[in-house]
């Protein structure tokens, strides 16, 4: 993977994010100042039962709830397999520090990073069948709101959707990849059922020679390149700003609608 390319891709994505933030941030600098520190307790509970744990979303319609509290728990644990594909930009079987293959936290976070990769799939997947083909009803009891929403046009909710099984299914590639292409097994494989499963799916191919013989190939040099790196880069990676750009350009264009 050009390198010099990537990081110029990630500047451009993270200015293109922040001009979006700026007017934002703009409006926030000049509200009235807030009470923000008092009755900590309280306000740790809320965050915890709330924010981090779902009380709402557990609470209220199921599945759809569950579906979407997998989604939030996915993407908090995956934001460090998604800084590992970050680092093997630069560095080849870089790790974040104590979440190595021998490391006290890697065999561990390796079996969550796929069980939460398989949950996240499913849920989305859910959620696009209740949006394209369940049309689930949304307002119950009130049968002209539902019209309504029913005929308004739901794209940035699919776009969004969509995009999220695009960097999990990413993400699954470029850790499956990787280990077919560097013939790993111990704790990487052995902690990672569902990556082992689909890297032994990949190395089926031609007994993984078809991954191997590409890397020369797109790298440019003879086995110059991690496939992990360069799935991961390209999906999960490389366009990982742009996805971020994308999506917060579709939930300001839906508050500006509000």
């Amino acid at each position: 993977m050009n390198q010099p390319l990537f990081v110029v891709a990630f500047v451009v994505a993270l200015l293109a994010f922040a001009r979006t933030l700026a007017p934002r941030a703009c409006l926030l600098a000049r509200a009235q100042p807030a009470a923000r520190f008092d009755r900590l307790g309280a306000r740790a509970r809320r965050t915890a039962l709330d924010g981090l744990g779902q009380r709402k979303f557990l609470a209220g319609e199921q599945p759809s709830g569950i579906m979407h509290a997998l989604i939030f728990w996915g993407f908090v644990v995956l934001l460090l397999a998604l800084i590992t594909q970050f680092g093997r930009a630069f560095v080849a079987n870089w790790h974040i520090p104590g979440f190595g293959p021998d490391q006290l936290l890697g065999p561990p976070f390796f079996l969550v990073r796929d069980l939460l990769e398989a949950a996240v799939i499913v849920a989305v997947l859910y959620m696009l069948h209740r949006r394209l083909i369940a049309h689930t009803p949304r307002l119950f009891g009130l049968g002209k709101a539902e019209a309504r929403y029913r005929g308004a046009p739901h794209w940035e909710g699919i776009l969004i959707l969509v995009l999220i099984l695009l960097i999990m299914v990413g993400g699954l590639l470029a850790d499956a990849g990787r280990l077919v292409a560097y013939n790993i097994h111990g704790n990487e494989r052995a902690f990672a059922p569902l990556t082992g499963l689909v890297a032994g799916a990949l190395g089926g191919l031609a007994g993984g020679s078809l991954l191997t013989s590409l890397i020369p190939m797109l790298s440019g040099a003879a086995g110059g390149i991690d496939i992990g790196a360069l799935v991961g880069q390209a999906v999960g990676g490389g366009i990982s700003g742009a996805i971020v750009t994308a999506i917060v350009g579709v939930i300001m264009n839906s508050m500006r609608k509000a």
